[in-house]
């Protein structure tokens, strides 16, 4: 007999006990009957769960679980209230009926479930040698090596994921950047040394010196345009504001011919 006749005697056999194929698998992989106590099964029902659920047979969970997600008798419509929860990290997927949003929320919710995990074990001091005081050792050029290799022993999921996101090529969008290019403009208003520009350009914390410069050089060409659009419009005006601008240049290098002074000047 072809897989479609079997298959109809399958069907055949649940209508006339009143199943559904629903019964079927929650009767078939249940853990707990309706007052919460563990399921007595007997040996030919434990044994057929356990050969499927440990890959022992031709069809294994995974191909299952693929078909249940990709199959178009799952879809959703676009926009419904269901097609929201796709992904969910807030509703519980055991509360979601629909396969696809589901399964996607489960799979969200495990792996948050994990990333919390790990990084509650990563704070907890179970090492011995984390409670010994830092010292110099600890500090230098192996200093990131040595985290990366915590960070990928005691939260490898994390790490996973990171990589995968940060190997990415970048697609010519800035919204990436702009934190990074915020940190570094204040550094650089802020006339931070250009050392500290090198060391954070270096993991990622602030773009380089020179990118912070031409970033500088095509916002004022922007304002500048900006402004002189204004000044050409006809139906607006301009207001002049002055004040005085007062600096305090203090040398925290005392050396031969270095005095403190006092910057004054004006600021529109």
């Amino acid at each position: 007999k072809s897989w479609a006749q079997k298959l109809d005697i399958v069907l055949d056999t649940l209508k006339s006990i009143d199943w559904t194929v629903a019964d079927l698998l929650y009767y078939l992989f249940r853990l707990r009957d309706q007052d919460n106590d563990p399921i007595h099964r007997s040996h030919r029902h434990a044994a057929a769960v356990q050969q499927f659920l440990r890959g022992k047979t031709n069809i294994i969970p995974s191909f299952i679980v693929d078909a249940w997600l990709h199959s178009a008798d799952g879809r959703i419509a676009e926009g419904s209230e269901e097609s929201s929860l796709m992904y969910s990290t807030k509703v519980d997927y055991k509360m979601i009926k629909s396969v696809r949003p589901a399964l996607t929320s489960f799979a969200v919710q495990l792996v948050q479930s994990k990333l919390r995990s790990e990084s509650s074990n990563a704070l907890r001091q179970h090492d011995p040698l984390s409670t010994k005081p830092m010292g110099w050792l600890d500090i230098g050029q192996h200093t990131v090596a040595k985290a990366t290799a915590a960070i990928q022993k005691d939260q490898p999921v994390l790490w996973d994921l990171m990589l995968s996101l940060g190997l990415r090529q970048p697609h010519g969008t800035h919204r990436g950047r702009l934190v990074p290019t915020l940190r570094g403009l204040y550094y650089f208003a802020s006339s931070v040394p250009y050392d500290i520009f090198t060391f954070s350009s270096r993991i990622g914390h602030t773009p380089s010196y020179s990118a912070i410069w031409k970033t500088l050089k095509v916002l004022s060409e922007h304002e500048a345009k900006l402004v002189n659009d204004i000044g050409r419009d006809p139906m607006k005006c301009g207001i002049v504001r002055l004040d005085n601008v007062q600096n305090y240049l203090l040398q925290r290098d005392p050396r031969m011919g270095r005095e403190n002074t006092m910057n004054i000047g004006l600021a529109a």
